[in-house]
């Protein structure tokens, strides 16, 4: 699969990273809860530039999925949304047009009006980093009825990027279950310790491994090298329940972890010589290939080359970018959603960057 996707993703990403210096001073909830209702009653400033664009055979009244539903993205908005717009990055705004045109079409069908509400939320907070507009449809789908637990972590991640640390820790603080994305929500939060605590009480059954990941990668971003090692090696030693294919996966994903880690501990960037380095890391569809360029003794640029990667959401631009931004892996957000992805772009980095050394 092919990692460019034109201008509109480089500049969706510089926007996600941008929005959180933005918002990221401190506001009142009052402040807070300002923002969202004006992002409700309002439309975003590229609305009038963006058509519907959809397919023809779309179902847009949604029926209730059945789990002996086939695959089919192009009549199934909730499987369109994930089989066709989240790789390309083009479709994320007029994704968003679509689902907002779904509540028109279903103005007297309150139960489907809800679950578009909650996936305009994830639409806007994920997608296109509009953290307003996506705390108001996710709090608006919650008052419907509807609130999964990712969506409850993507509320809490909005309320940080808009500025209200106490408003996020509130929303964590009341999920009901435990899960790898609040793992990382509790990190970012500063929280390491119960990061680690939502990622033990995650680590059950299929869970295990991609809650262990999820800590590995909050210690990492926090530099607790020992700790993060310590959680990576549980990937790699535990008893894992699931697919052969996909725990084998996650061994090598969180083997090929610790290895970074170690070259981590020695990275000295006025040691390394210039030029451009290519690594290759185990992610969820195959390997990603990353080149690193060092130039001066900084990291000059971070590219994904190639990937098979299908649910990435902005992991391929979001974590070279910040890469570059932080000169290193210190506070480098994995992306909720593609934890494995964002861990297996860092694994090639630091493999790439291990080569650049003397």
């Amino acid at each position: 699969m092919p990692t460019h996707v034109g201008r509109f993703h480089v500049w969706c990403i510089l926007v996600s990273c941008s929005l959180c210096v933005m918002d990221g001073y401190a506001q009142t909830r009052a402040e807070v809860d300002a923002r969202v209702a004006e992002a409700g009653r309002t439309q975003p400033d590229w609305w009038g530039s963006v058509g519907l664009d959809y397919p023809a055979e779309l179902r847009l009244d949604w029926p209730e999925p059945r789990e002996e539903q086939r695959w089919e993205p192009r009549r199934n908005p909730g499987q369109y949304l994930t089989g066709v717009v989240y790789q390309d990055p083009r479709l994320w705004r007029s994704s968003a047009r679509l689902f907002h045109h779904m509540l028109t079409v279903n103005e007297d069908r309150p139960a489907v009006r809800a679950r578009i509400m909650g996936q305009l939320g994830h639409i806007y907070a994920s997608l296109l980093a509009d953290h307003a507009r996506g705390a108001f449809w996710i709090r608006s789908a919650a008052e419907a009825g509807v609130r999964p637990y990712q969506q409850t972590v993507e509320l809490a991640q909005c309320y940080q990027a808009l500025g209200s640390r106490e408003m996020a820790v509130d929303v964590l603080a009341g999920l009901e279950h435990a899960n790898s994305s609040a793992v990382l929500a509790w990190a970012q939060l500063g929280e390491l310790a119960r990061a680690l605590a939502v990622a033990d009480a995650a680590a059950v059954g299929r869970q295990a491994a991609q809650a262990y990941l999820a800590a590995g990668q909050a210690c990492r971003w926090h530099r607790d090298y020992a700790r993060s090692k310590a959680a990576f090696g549980k990937v790699v030693g535990g008893a894992l329940r699931g697919g052969r294919r996909r725990t084998e996966l996650y061994r090598r994903c969180a083997s090929e972890a610790v290895a970074s880690l170690s070259l981590l501990e020695q990275l000295d960037l006025k040691g390394l010589n210039d030029g451009t380095y290519r690594a290759q890391a185990t992610a969820y569809r195959g390997d990603v290939d990353v080149a690193v360029e060092v130039k001066n003794h900084a990291i000059a640029s971070v590219k994904v080359l190639d990937h098979r990667e299908d649910w990435f959401f902005t992991a391929l631009e979001s974590i070279p970018a910040q890469i570059v931004e932080r000169q290193g892996f210190e506070e480098v957000d994995a992306v909720t959603g593609a934890t494995v992805t964002s861990v297996a772009i860092i694994n090639a980095a630091a493999k790439a960057l291990g080569a650049a050394s003397p």
